[in-house]
């Protein structure tokens, strides 16, 4: 058994991320998608406004998300947002079993989603390095990690499996459950006590800003992962075009070529995770940033000479180091950010994956102008050329896990 399930309220916690993240990741990556072009307007420019009603809210609210987590009771706080988001779903499962469901309701319902999962994403991430001693934190990011990207290969295949024997609105509700059992496990945690932020929002928002500009390290790791949210995962937005355009190939080989991503991805976290006693964590983190760049355009070259399954190898290679590389930030950030301040931290660190939907913006209008390959191999060398010159240039992070100096925890305050 991982070390991180040894301890019996993570092992709890683990269990309803498990259920609450299969539900999220069946409810947006599929559920709602068929919803709009399948059974409303089948217009799919919906699916762009969709997105934008998800993500937009998270990028404007994290950063107050990650303030309120260090305020409040972080408990409370995932109760709060998991148990909203489960009715806002459980009224549009209802609203799609009356046959009165419109598409502005779908697009309110997201909006609603979004803004919602601002505030929970911070707290859990506060929460769960709580639930463990400091030794098997690591081995307790990586189940995290773990837990979003597995759910994202095996929620879409249960939603569209139930949705084909049944009904869309059964999916539905099976996620409402999903987010209603994690409102419940989080009635259940005991969490020791810590330091809460006590001032007005602003002042401990730029607090948090003060913290980082003070540890640079932290401010460079994050800025890598947003980096590598804008210009190497945009690629996810593609994959349909090159399917379609590039590969000439139909929607079962699209779907084995993001398994292939996503196998990568889990890999990836495993290899990881196991490397919590090698000393060299930088050049790991700064390695599977720089390989999953050259991957990326590796994988534009061979998909444009229409290679397809040199394609799923090289997508499967570059979804492995970018975990690899992910999961180095995170555990960096989890480990050496005290608890006052990592909800707000945290915040910060979660906006990389609404960086994805707007690197996705950048990556089509590349694409559109120029092809799609050309898009992702620019998006692959800027993700390598920042690897290369954080590595150059940034002792600290080429020396994260090399000496006490870089494993002890920040000061909380200057």
């Amino acid at each position: 058994m991982p070390e991180a399930l040894t301890y019996p309220q993570f092992r709890n916690y683990w269990a309803g991320l498990l259920v609450a993240v299969t539900g999220y990741q069946m409810l947006v990556l599929f559920s709602l998608g068929w919803l709009i072009t399948q059974e409303l307007s089948g217009d799919t420019r919906s699916l762009g406004y969709m997105s934008t009603a998800v993500a937009g809210p998270a990028i404007l609210l994290t950063l107050f998300g990650g303030v309120f987590a260090d305020k409040l009771n972080p408990k409370h706080l995932l109760f709060a947002t998991q148990s909203s988001t489960g009715m806002v779903v459980l009224a549009v499962g209802l609203l799609v079993a009356l046959d009165k469901i419109h598409q502005w309701h779908v697009l309110v319902a997201a909006f609603i989603i979004g803004s919602v999962q601002a505030f929970d994403n911070p707290t859990r991430q506060s929460i769960f390095p709580r639930l463990v001693s400091r030794d098997a934190l690591y081995n307790a990011v990586a189940l995290n990690s773990s837990v979003w990207t597995g759910t994202r290969i095996f929620g879409p295949l249960a939603a569209g499996i139930i949705i084909g024997r049944t009904d869309t609105y059964v999916a539905i509700f099976v996620t409402a459950a999903g987010f209603f059992t994690m409102a419940l496990v989080a009635r259940s945690l005991r969490l020791s006590t810590v330091r809460r932020a006590h001032g007005g929002v602003l002042r401990e928002m730029a607090a948090g800003f003060g913290f980082l500009r003070r540890h640079s390290l932290f401010l460079t790791l994050i800025g890598m992962a947003f980096f590598n949210g804008m210009f190497g995962m945009s690629y996810i937005f593609l994959m349909p075009v090159f399917a379609d355009d590039v590969l000439d190939v139909g929607p079962e080989k699209l779907g084995l070529l993001m398994g292939a991503a996503g196998t990568g991805a889990l890999l990836g976290i495993v290899l990881a995770a196991n490397a919590r006693r090698f000393p060299h964590k930088g050049w790991l983190l700064l390695g599977g940033a720089a390989a999953h760049g050259a991957c990326l355009v590796l994988f534009a070259l061979v998909s444009d000479a229409g290679h397809y399954r040199l394609s799923m190898v090289t997508l499967f290679a570059a979804d492995l180091f970018v975990s690899v590389h992910l999961m180095m930030v995170m555990t960096t950030l989890q480990t050496l950010v005290p608890d006052d301040f990592r909800g707000r931290v945290m915040g910060f660190y979660t906006i990389t994956w609404s960086m994805i939907p707007l690197g996705g913006l950048q990556a089509s209008q590349i694409a559109h102008h120029i092809s799609p390959p050309i898009a992702v191999a620019i998006g692959g060398l800027a993700v390598a050329a920042l690897a290369m010159l954080v590595g150059v240039t940034n002792r600290r992070v080429r020396d994260i896990g090399l000496h006490t100096g870089t494993t002890d925890r920040a000061p909380t305050r200057p």
